[in-house]
């Protein structure tokens, strides 16, 4: 009967954890991928996973030597203080949207259609936050100048 009643109790546990994990996915709550934690943005009415540029190594990578980027995904830049933040396109295989918003997460400036052709001109504007997505993204999903995002 001891033997019986520890299954149970490990089966219990089981069920308990695939419960769990099935809730945090239909919730949308933050996650891992490729090593990225990840949060989730949405604006006009379009969802995204972003991954988050959140250390030196990370920032200084970013989007660059991939060869896409998913179609509902994105990468966030967060810094810690709000002032200049230039990016260039510099390893860079696909055109994407640049986005910056200030501490609040209202969007301050948009580049659009940034091509791997323009490399190396840098594109600056104050924020402190940089959100990059797939060229014609910030069109789809109503971002521009003074929207609120939401992450």
């Amino acid at each position: 009967m001891k033997g019986g009643r520890r299954l149970l109790i490990v089966l219990g546990f089981l069920i308990l954890a695939v419960v769990i994990l099935i809730m945090s996915r239909s919730r949308n709550l933050p996650g891992v991928i490729d090593g990225y934690a990840t949060t989730k943005l949405t604006s006009g009415g379009k969802s995204y996973t972003v991954l988050l540029a959140d250390d030196t190594y990370k920032s200084t990578k970013g989007l660059g030597y991939r060869d896409n980027l998913p179609a509902n995904q994105g990468m966030l830049f967060p810094y810690k203080v709000e002032e200049q933040q230039c990016f260039w396109m510099k390893g860079m295989k696909f055109s994407i949207d640049m986005i910056w918003l200030d501490a609040d997460r209202k969007v301050t400036a948009v580049e659009t259609n940034v091509s791997p052709a323009t490399y190396p001109k840098s594109f600056c504007h104050d924020g402190q936050y940089v959100l990059e997505l797939n060229a014609g993204q910030a069109e789809k999903a109503a971002i521009r100048q003074g929207v609120q995002l939401e992450f």
